[in-house]
């Protein structure tokens, strides 16, 4: 394998990892709205308690992109990680 596709393999991790970022944030938004209109109280509890486990895992994820911050500005120009899911998936023939 060339330095050139595993730098394209990489790149797609990143964009990959973006991407489960991105949609575990959405999940999380989802289950906090679907526990505001819940009139079961020990079910609003362990909703919002799921949402926070979802959050706590996404704050994880973040981070340790966010620790390879030179490798995300120099394939994408950027370390926002909306940005960066937005990105296709490059594959090298």
């Amino acid at each position: 394998m060339t330095d050139k596709e595993l730098l394209n393999r990489y790149r797609n991790v990143l964009v990959m990892f973006a991407r489960h970022y991105v949609s575990m944030i959405a999940i999380a938004k989802n289950i906090k709205e679907d526990a505001r209109n819940e009139t079961e109280g020990g079910r609003i509890s362990g909703l919002f308690c799921h949402a926070r486990v979802i959050n706590k895992r996404a704050v994880m994820l973040k981070e340790l992109l966010l620790e390879d911050s030179d490798s995300l500005r120099h394939f994408f120009g950027t370390i926002n990680l909306y940005e960066i899911a937005k990105q296709s998936v490059t594959l090298e023939s």
